[in-house]
């Protein structure tokens, strides 16, 4: 199993509201502060509340440790062996949630 593969089967085992956080960063593309995130996702007024506030360190933590996004002092990012295929899941799939 490749290493794409892997990470896409991590992802399917997320909460709805952990693959809306991944599914942003990945539209995002580039690292993004956990404070920039949460105002993103406010500002599309079609996040639910609770996915963003879930948007905290032990998230950060499992979805780094499990190789789905990667930290630096620039924030979080989607990890990019992922990242094209979630940008067209996100559009395809939930592009109620990413079009405002």
């Amino acid at each position: 199993m490749s290493t794409q593969e892997t990470l896409l089967r991590k992802f399917q085992l997320l909460s709805e509201d952990e693959q809306q956080v991944l599914l942003a960063l990945a539209i995002l593309f580039v690292p993004v502060g956990q404070t920039k995130l949460i105002d993103i996702l406010r500002g599309t007024q079609s996040v639910e509340i609770k996915v963003y506030k879930q948007i905290t360190k032990p998230l950060k933590d499992k979805l780094e440790r499990q190789g789905l996004i990667t930290v630096t002092s620039d924030g979080w990012r989607c990890a990019k062996e992922i990242s094209e295929v979630l940008m067209k899941i996100a559009f395809e799939d939930h592009n109620n949630l990413f079009s405002k």
